[in-house]
Order: structure tokens, then C-alpha cells, then sequence
């Protein structure tokens, strides 16, 4: 039987296959999958519960300079 540690790497290392990647809403900051522009606020899609690994990048280009977060 493997140890903890090496069922848990195990299950790293599995690759489903699937990337989804939810953007916030500027209005309402709703995470959304895709593009959050192209619904109105109130009628954007649910976003899929996070599954497995998930990677959050905050990003500053494009953003007003007070909202910008650069590290």
C-alpha cells in the first residue's frame, strides 16, 4: 500500500485533460468563464466549482493604475 505522501503526488500528477479559466466581472466582480463582457451583469454564466489544481494570476495590464497590483 503507498504511503500518504505518495498517493497524494499520485493524484498531482494526474492530468484530466481540462483547463477552464474564469475571469471577474469589472461591474459586478462575478468570476466568470470566459469573457465576462459578453453577458450583462446579473445573467452571466455560473462558474464551475474549482476542481483539482487551480492557478489564480492576478493581472495588471489593462486596468486602471489604482486598481493595478504589480509585485
Amino acid at each position: 500500500m503507498p504511503s500518504t505522501l505518495a498517493s497524494r503526488i499520485e493524484r498531482l500528477e494526474v492530468d484530466d485533460g481540462e483547463i477552464v479559466i474564469l475571469r471577474g466581472c469589472r461591474q459586478c466582480g462575478a468570476m466568470v468563464p470566459g469573457n465576462p463582457a459578453l453577458t450583462p451583469c446579473g445573467q452571466h454564466p455560473p462558474a464551475p466549482k474549482p476542481a483539482g489544481k487551480v492557478i489564480n494570476i492576478q493581472r495588471s495590464y489593462g486596468q486602471d493604475a489604482e486598481r493595478a497590483r504589480l509585485h
